[in-house]
């Protein structure tokens, strides 16, 4: 096509939108000068005439208004009449021609091209008649001409502006109420020329032209959306995204994108899918092709290659959604596992072992094996697992051997009840050292609170007597503790021998103080031990709110209440020995015998765990 590159860019838009005829009748406007006429003397009478076609969102559409109104008077007038009308309303007569005769030109160069591109419709002639009859015939025609570029026969103006887009990409402009003018590439600013039937402050504008005279001027403008310039400027767009993130929402990873076109924002922080942008390439310092795009918190590189956003996203997801749950589908797989974890974390807790339970990095690798690679948002897995569940209904479901070492929590070392005096009840455990409710609880209901017999409450549950052995030692006077150490070493061969001998052995002498007249009930019932807690309570701090005094009757008073204890367990050490050690009921902390409520059911006539621990000590030591 033999005109203006831009131009021609905007037939073929056109031909494609279906609206060739009218774009064609704009491309050959914008060629020649134009018809309408400005004389300095006559300005406020050439507006008004030429206000009567003038579309309020758009001068381009104007244009269109402008053709038909001519060829409609053409028609219905004759030459010399045409002539004097185009006078009176300030139009230029040979321009008129020369517009004509290039529409003609254009129309026959594009046919072998396949653009169809007929006669722009027109009113017909009893319209005019009709809008006659309540003013003059020129005011008539333009009215006609109005109604019927704006009634539903015509070409949607949407694809008219579409079109001409793609050929003005360059004189695109967004209003800047900070600087009360347009804001255009590469950082112009401009003001819409006032002659423009364009009224108010449109957000995003195209102009034909920027001229500049007392300042730049944008003339020939219409109103557009910022969505469509995205799609109309393809790869001349640059794309910048923000950091990836997760969307519990959407089920995917995202990122902020913000669009540019020669300086100019189209649009800022849009949420858009990360797998989205398929291959695009983040190397190390997380830039991608298109703009900088940092790798998500805690997510690595999959493999030798370079990281790609959509491998990238498939990372976020599964990290996110099959690992974490953070997301709002709910598969029959999600509970199963969640169920299977939780089961874990309580053999941890029982077994009083952090880092027992798989560890994330585990679990992502089990479902990483088993996702297909395409697979990078909730929409994704939902279509791919619809078809597999129905064959392997079993497949994302954590097998025991992932979440746990092999042998842990087999056996009955950690009971879930206990039972005394005939009632059977709850047992639950925490592993939170220094929390109140650390180590083992029995619930106890209140009903039954006169049925339930303390008997094998100081042994605990079989899966922590070693533990209680060794803080048992650790809690003993050192002229004692010295003869059992290592503390651990003993602790061993102690639990195995009183494992060989449940039923223990006779009680060691009692070389300790005098008993006093408090302390003659048995040192197993819960009453004693109750108040031996509270003795060692005191003698530590921590039955306390306020801090201990240190005056010398009162160091003196707490070490004789010690000796006094000194016969019955782990809490006979010396008050600055045992101010050293846990005091909420862990085991291993050094509490007496007795003070652990968490219990779980004894052998019948099992000696106190007190008397069986010094058993086995002079059993294995020859000490008393």
């Amino acid at each position: 096509l033999p005109i203006d590159p831009r131009l021609g860019r905007m037939l073929l838009e056109a031909d494609a939108n279906g609206c060739a005829s009218e774009v064609l009748v704009i491309v050959a406007a914008l060629s020649i000068q134009d018809v309408r006429e400005r004389p300095a003397e006559h300005q406020a009478a050439a507006d008004a005439a030429h206000a009567r076609l003038a579309d309020p969102h758009s001068d381009f559409i104007t244009y269109v208004n402008l053709w038909r109104y001519l060829n409609v008077q053409a028609r219905d007038l004759s030459g010399s009449a045409f002539r004097r009308l185009c006078r009176a309303e300030f139009l230029h007569y040979l321009r008129f021609r020369e517009w004509r005769d290039v529409v003609n030109q254009l129309r026959q160069m594009a046919r072998p091209l396949g653009i169809s591109a007929g006669p722009v419709g027109e009113p017909p002639h009893r319209d005019v008649i009709e809008a006659a009859a309540s003013g003059g015939t020129a005011d008539a025609a333009a009215r006609a001409v109005v109604a019927f570029t704006q009634g539903t026969a015509t070409v949607d103006a949407d694809q008219i502006h579409r079109s001409l887009l793609v050929g003005l990409l360059s004189n695109l402009g967004s209003w800047d109420e900070s600087k009360r003018d347009y804001e255009g590439a590469r950082g112009t600013h401009f003001t819409i020329w006032p002659g423009s039937g364009v009224g108010g402050r449109p957000a995003w504008v195209m102009a034909a032209e920027l001229v500049e005279t007392s300042r730049l001027f944008a003339r020939t403008v219409a109103r557009i959306r910022p969505e469509w310039v995205g799609p109309a400027a393809g790869a001349l767009v640059k794309r910048v995204h923000s950091e990836p993130y997760w969307s519990s929402s959407k089920g995917a990873a995202m990122v902020k994108e913000k669009v540019l076109l020669y300086g100019l924002t189209l649009s800022a922080d849009r949420p858009v899918l990360l797998g989205g942008l398929g291959d695009t390439v983040i190397d190390e310092a997380g830039a991608s092709s298109s703009g900088l795009l940092g790798a998500a918190p805690g997510a690595g590189a999959l493999g030798a290659g370079p990281l790609t956003a959509r491998a990238l996203a498939r990372e976020m997801f599964i990290r996110h959604a099959l690992v974490e749950g953070e997301w709002r589908e709910r598969h029959a797989f999600q509970r199963a596992n969640e169920e299977l974890v939780e089961q874990a974390r309580e053999v941890e807790r029982r077994s009083r072992t952090h880092g027992l339970v798989a560890d994330e990095e585990a679990r992502f690798a089990f479902f990483d094996d088993l996702v297909p690679e395409d697979v990078v948002s909730a929409a994704h897995f939902n279509r791919w697992w619809k078809g597999e569940r129905r064959s392997r209904p079993d497949l994302l479901t954590y097998p025991r051997a992932l979440l746990l070492p092999r042998g842990a929590g087999e056996g009955d070392g950690f009971p879930a009840h206990w039972v005394g005096g005939g009632v059977r009840l709850p047992v639950s455990y925490e592993f939170s050292p220094g929390s109140p409710r650390d180590g083992v609880s029995v619930r106890v209901p209140v009903e039954a609170l006169a049925r339930v017999s303390d008997e094998g409450a100081d042994w605990l549950v079989p899966g922590m007597v070693e533990e209680l052995i060794t803080g048992t030692i650790r809690a003993l006077p050192k002229a004692k503790r010295r003869l059992l150490a290592p503390a651990p070493e003993a602790a061993s061969r102690i639990a195995q021998w009183l494992a060989d001998n449940p039923s223990g052995a006779a009680p060691a002498r009692d070389r300790a103080a005098p008993t006093r007249a408090d302390d003659r009930e048995d040192p197993a019932s819960l009453s004693a031990a109750m108040d031996r807690l509270a003795r060692w309570g005191a003698s530590t701090g921590a039955a306390r709110t306020d801090r201990p005094r240190s005056g010398a009757k009162d160091r003196e008073s707490t070490r004789d209440a010690a000796r006094a204890d000194r016969p019955r367990g782990p809490a006979t050490a010396d008050p600055q020995e045992a101010a050293t050690t846990p005091a909420q009921g862990a085991p291993g902390g050094t509490p007496p015998a007795g003070n652990q409520a968490p219990t779980t059911g004894a052998a019948p006539r099992r000696p106190p765990f007190a008397t069986a621990f010094a058993s086995a000590v002079r059993e294995l030591r020859g000490e008393d």
